[in-house]
């Protein structure tokens, strides 16, 4: 078997990872180019992509990042195609590959997060083991050989800059081809019945960074000021019945739905179905969620951080981070101007400059695969 380049997935299980990975690898069909390509996939990608796969030319493995025996049994996978460059997706990999090895870094927490980010621990034991977690996945992230980031300032911020210009290299994420056909429609969503409930999506999986745990008061406040907002989740019954365990509040209907984790296919439909979104996340290295949201004209409530202004610009609702009172009064502004918003903010030459900045899938994986073939060839991104 002829192989040049293995995509390595195992690690990505949730959220944006996998959704970034399920959109490589349609794009690596949609080009024909399957028969370069071995796959590594986690279970949760496999389900998104398996009526395209070659039989012989994947592997579903567990994710090594606790299994010693899915670290060996990726290394002796890699090991067959010696010639051959692997890819991993998002790192770390936790395996030290023999191949030439260029790894995606999109964790924050190996880019040295704000204080504001570490405040979401409860007590200083869990802030403990997450530092040390955060060392044990930086000690096998140095163990690629190049890495490619998805902003200028992760770039500069990983190893503090030790890494060489030639081994790093910046691939702006971007909007899949679902997304853009929506852009120039219009929204679903213009007008509200006096009676219904505010939609307020929080297209997120569960880390405590993703400050959920904040909710419940957030949406007591906006409803005790306003029409009735329901927050719909889209995280794991699991973890939601541990909310409820720590909040009762989670249990509230009125207040929350849990809608579960989502196929990207389905990500378009979720976001029409709702009015707002809402993404409280206090650490990101960058989210989809923004720019999709964008995208299908959904007013944007986000955290005012560094990371969230460079990414939404003037097109999202900030508010103070982890401020309950200001979350819920950037709520009732945001809902209060939803048709302004639809009608001219979002319709102008910035906002489609902002969102042409990222581009399509399909650009973002020919730059990915040019930056791969230099460096199998070259052992560098820039000669």
């Amino acid at each position: 078997m002829n192989i040049s380049f293995i995509f390595n997935c195992t690690t990505n299980t949730i959220g944006g990872a996998v959704q970034n990975s399920v959109n490589f690898i349609l794009e690596i069909h949609r080009n024909r180019l399957d028969g370069d390509w071995y796959f590594l996939l986690s279970n949760e990608v496999y389900q998104q992509v398996k009526p395209i796969l070659e039989c012989d030319k994947y592997s579903v493995v567990p994710s090594p990042a606790k299994s010693l025996k899915s670290r060996s049994l990726l290394k002796r996978i890699a090991g067959k195609f010696p010639g051959a460059l692997v890819y991993t997706s998002a790192g770390p990999a936790y395996v030290k590959f023999k191949n030439p090895h260029v790894m995606g870094i999109s964790n924050p927490y190996l880019l040295g997060p704000e204080k504001i980010s570490l405040s979401v621990f409860r007590t200083r034991f869990a802030l403990f083991v997450r530092k040390l977690h955060t060392a044990y996945q930086l000690y096998y992230a140095k163990k690629a050989d190049a890495y490619i980031f998805q902003t200028e300032s992760s770039k500069k911020r990983f190893l503090n800059g030790t890494v060489t210009r030639k081994n790093r290299a910046v691939v702006y994420n971007a909007l899949s081809a679902n997304f853009l056909k929506e852009i120039d429609s219009p929204s679903s969503c213009d007008s509200r019945l006096d009676n219904d409930a505010f939609k307020v999506l929080v297209p997120s999986a569960y880390f405590e960074h993703k400050c959920i745990e904040d909710l419940p008061e957030v949406f007591e406040l906006v409803n005790s000021m306003s029409k009735k907002y329901t927050c719909y989740l889209t995280i794991t019954d699991e973890k939601f019945e541990y909310l409820k365990l720590l909040d009762q509040r989670f249990a509230d209907k009125n207040l929350f739905v849990n809608i579960g984790p989502f196929k990207h296919s389905e990500a378009v439909g979720l976001y029409k179905n709702c009015d707002l979104v809402l993404q409280p996340s206090v650490l990101e290295v960058f989210s989809t969620s923004y720019i999709e949201a964008l995208s299908m004209k959904k007013a944007l409530i986000v955290p005012d951080l560094s990371f969230t202004r460079s990414i939404c610009e003037n097109f999202a609702f900030y508010y103070t981070p982890r401020d309950a009172s200001s979350c819920a009064e950037c709520i009732l502004t945001a809902s209060n101007t939803i048709l302004e918003l639809k009608n001219s903010t979002l319709k102008g030459d910035d906002f489609h400059s902002l969102l042409s900045k990222f581009g399509t899938q399909e650009r973002r994986v020919k730059y990915i695969l040019s930056l791969l073939k230099n460096y199998k060839e070259n052992r560098a991104f820039y000669v």
